[in-house]
């Protein structure tokens, strides 16, 4: 980490804007419940995609330990009601010499033969139902069997846990009855005792517990898909750009394209890039989000309405002592007539010239910040926002 520390002034001096005060490191263990860069379709932007931060991961995981002691709880109530026809058994086997130890272990390895035939099955129907859920998800989660030997350790261990945490108490319990008594008919196993009355208020208490999490999971998922984030998400790609001549070279070939309905360039990319400043204005104080963008190409573009005022004016002193602010700027500075308004960013006095629409910069994860945008210098642009429209889209595939 000392090693990065000359990066800190060097980055300071040749970007004023975006001052930092050091680096931190993220171990890998964490980036599959924090990250979704690494995904299919990952767009650069990360709200221009469903940023999924890690519920994919650990939701499904959740719910299949849920299921998995459901599953158990289960198994050990059919495991105690079977056993009434297995006393005769178990009597003749102690009567020829058969130790408890010996019918303890012949019960745990009867449910870890079932429970590795469970196994057996699950791995079929998960090769028959995967590519149902790949296309519902829009991932790949198809193991590679052949190089994942997690995978078989994780499969074998599952079984083996199962099998002992299901079948332990309803062996020692059929094995603790005395063989003369179970001989004579005296021994009979109870309808209930407390322990089996609590597996089964524990497997409808889970049962339920899950039904609810699924319930609430699909009409999260139905929210977000038709969540308004105030501009068109599902329209929107976005591509980065690394040189003023590759922007040129680009957006001439997309525009020969007609299903491409608008493009434009932009430095800071809403949703990803975007810095944090201080806004004054007057006696208020705000922090703000800051853009630099390419204009009202850039709006029109993102589907971002303009609601006041007017767009950037491309040359003269307007380019660079105006920006246009989001609704929730506005709200935090309590500006009732916005255009013309003097708002003086970290030491920098700018005019205010237009309002847009609230967009949800955070996406579904955090409240729409106050946001300030720039207009941007085509040299400057370091990403191609591209529009289409999604049935073309789709189509076209």
């Amino acid at each position: 980490m000392a090693n990065l520390n000359p990066y800190i002034a060097l980055n300071n001096q040749h970007h004023k804007d975006q001052r930092i005060e050091g680096f931190t490191f993220q171990p890998f263990a964490e980036l599959a419940t924090s990250s979704d860069i690494d995904m299919p379709g990952y767009i650069y932007g990360s709200q221009l995609n469903t940023n999924p931060r890690g519920v994919l991961v650990i939701v499904p995981a959740i719910m299949s330990l849920l299921i998995l002691l459901i599953t158990c709880f289960n198994f050990t109530n059919v495991s105690i009601a079977f056993a009434s026809s297995r006393l005769k058994e178990i009597g003749i086997r102690k009567v020829v010499g058969g130790v408890r130890r010996q019918l303890v272990g012949q019960f745990l390895t009867e449910n870890m033969i079932l429970c590795l035939l469970s196994a057996a099955l699950a791995i079929l129907f998960v090769q028959l139902l995967l590519p149902t859920v790949n296309q519902l998800t829009g991932l790949d989660l198809s193991p590679d069997y052949r190089r994942d030997f997690g995978f078989w350790l994780f499969l074998l261990f599952i079984p083996a846990v199962c099998a002992i945490l299901s079948g332990l108490y309803p062996a020692l319990y059929i094995t603790s009855f005395q063989p003369i008594s179970i001989l004579k008919g005296k021994t009979a196993l109870g309808a209930s005792s407390r322990f089996t009355r609590f597996l089964l208020v524990a497997q409808f208490s889970l049962s339920c517990f899950a039904l609810v999490v699924g319930i609430v999971m699909a009409k999260n998922a139905r929210f977000q898909q038709k969540a308004d984030f105030g501009y068109a998400i599902n329209e929107v790609a976005v591509v980065t750009i690394n040189t003023p001549q590759e922007y040129t070279l680009f957006s001439t070939a997309v525009r020969q394209n007609p299903m491409i309905k608008n493009l434009a360039g932009t430095t800071e990319q809403i949703g990803e890039s975007s810095y944090t400043q201080t806004a004054v204005a007057g006696k208020d104080q705000i922090q703000t989000q800051v853009a630099r963008i390419g204009g009202e190409d850039y709006l029109n573009s993102m589907g971002i309405r303009l609601l006041q005022g007017r767009h950037f004016f491309s040359t003269g002193k307007d380019s660079e002592e105006s920006i246009i602010v989001n609704e929730t700027f506005l709200q935090r500075l309590q500006l009732k007539q916005a255009i013309g308004q003097q708002v003086t960013l970290d030491s920098v006095r700018y005019t205010i010239v237009g309002v847009v629409n609230d967009y949800k910069e955070y996406g579904l994860h955090g409240l729409v910040p106050p946001c300030v945008l720039h207009l941007a210098k085509p040299d400057e642009y370091k990403s191609l926002v591209i529009r289409a429209d999604k049935e073309k889209t789709w189509s076209s595939e």
